[in-house]
């Protein structure tokens, strides 16, 4: 029979939490691993490796595993739940529903998809600003779209950049941002129609929109939970392709609007710095763990 939680914790305690903690990601190119594995875990001063598919890879003295896609079948979970206390950090639809200890979601749409699992609890993700930095209003030039491939808004009729974010390193994002003047936070209309989809919007972290905040950049947004969430001082929210376009005139056009937009984001950007995002994992492992 499992221990109970606070049996499989600490036993010796004297050494620091975080020495305990280790945070394990799947495959290494994997945005979210990059994001919430490796710069959260530095973040925080744990320890963390990734490309892991054998818990005999993950050292013996950590205690607490925050996993963020490992590739780990249920017999492995049931196996490292014995060494200490999982942590399971949800980025799609895919979730275990059995030999994990504490949920991680970053939206409240996720917190309802996800609650009943177990226990639960929200920690958005962090802009890419690591600098801080806010470059000043200038003219405002071609939006910006960028993303995975599938997702590239096809109804939109007029000139936009487009950056496939599955062929870039988080650099390469922090500069696209930090050049763009105008963000487009709009997914292919074509798709919204499937099951899969809306499931997929349902739970999105809205790390599009967070970053347009981190950066200072106003943006324009599909009306989608984690937009209206997250930032709606922050974008503008268009209901369909033509308003879309209107959108991006008007923010090219008035000055007043434009940066009205721009100081709501700078405003809030700390809020979504990775120091911050960070200090909520901190808060969680020594509160709740």
């Amino acid at each position: 029979m499992k221990r109970p939680l606070i049996q499989r914790i600490f036993q010796k305690r004297d050494i620091s939490i975080l020495q305990k903690v280790v945070f394990i990601g799947g495959r290494s190119y994997f945005p979210s691993v990059r994001v919430r594995c490796i710069e959260v875990a530095n973040a925080v001063g744990c320890d963390y490796i990734t490309d892991v598919e054998s818990i005999a890879d993950i050292p013996k003295d950590k205690e607490i595993f925050i996993c963020v896609k490992p590739l780990f079948n249920k017999e492995d979970l049931a196996d490292l739940q014995k060494r200490g206390v999982v942590i399971w950090d949800i980025h799609d639809n895919y979730c275990p529903r059995n030999f994990i200890d504490y949920y991680l979601v970053s939206s409240k749409g996720a917190y309802q998809k996800f609650c009943s699992y177990g226990k639960t609890y929200i920690i958005p993700h962090h802009h890419c600003n690591f600098s801080g930095f806010f470059r000043r209003s200038r003219l405002r030039g071609k939006p910006t779209w960028m993303g995975s491939p599938e997702w590239i808004p096809s109804d939109l009729h007029f000139d936009f950049e487009v950056y496939n974010s599955k062929d870039m390193t988080t650099e390469q994002v922090y500069d696209v941002y930090r050049n763009s003047t105008i963000l487009l936070n709009i997914r292919a209309a074509t798709s919204i129609t499937s099951e899969s989809v809306s499931e997929h919007i349902r739970i999105n972290p809205g790390i599009k929109l967070i970053n347009s905040i981190g950066f200072g950049v106003p943006s324009i947004s599909s009306p989608e939970p984690a937009y209206l969430e997250i930032g709606p001082e922050c974008t503008l929210f268009a209901k369909d392709s033509e308003d879309c376009k209107n959108l991006v005139i008007q923010l090219q056009q008035d000055d007043d609007l434009y940066n009205r937009l721009r100081n709501n984001c700078i405003f809030k950007a700390s809020q979504y710095s990775l120091a911050n995002i960070a200090q909520k994992y901190l808060d969680l492992l020594i509160s709740k763990v």
